[in-house]
């Protein structure tokens, strides 16, 4: 995430909560496609897309984060991000201007109960506009199980 001049990160809204995500793991932003469901698939899965001849896995972002799903709204964006070496459609509710910080504006995670570290996906803090954005690692948010099997959906690397 550092890079020469600071860090460039894109704030994300989700479930009414703000996060923001590393630049260089977002391709693209996209106005949401028709969406082909995939059964059986786990609930943070909608299911799949084709964007210019590649069938993409649609992840729900909020689901996966444990907040409540979201109702459409003419905000919602896929970002086409690169995850753990594969890639996906993460639905989230809307998408900010990058900003760009220092690496000492990122506040540490806290340990979340006496001898219980942040998990792996929280890397810190950012204030930005009188608002805090945690920060999080995409590549730590699927186990290596699911990402193999996200993988597996019709194309998804």
């Amino acid at each position: 995430m550092k890079r020469a001049g600071g860090l460039q990160l894109t704030p994300l809204s989700v479930g009414g909560q703000d996060f923001c995500v590393d630049i260089m793991s977002i391709r693209e932003v996209i106005t949401p496609l028709p969406v082909m469901r995939v059964p059986t698939a786990p609930a943070f899965v909608e299911g799949v897309i084709e964007l210019r001849g590649r069938v993409l896995p649609v992840l729900d972002l909020g689901l996966r984060l444990g907040l409540p799903a979201s109702k459409a709204s003419r905000t919602q964006r896929y970002v086409i991000a690169t995850v753990a070496g594969w890639t996906a459609a993460l639905r989230v509710d809307g998408v900010g201007e990058v900003l760009r910080v220092a690496p000492t504006e990122v506040l540490p995670a806290p340990e979340l109960a006496v001898g219980v570290p942040a998990p792996a996906i929280f890397r810190g803090l950012v204030r930005h506009d009188g608002r805090a954005l945690v920060v999080l690692d995409l590549t730590a948010l699927f186990s290596s199980a699911e990402a193999s099997a996200l993988a597996s959906l019709p194309a998804g690397a």
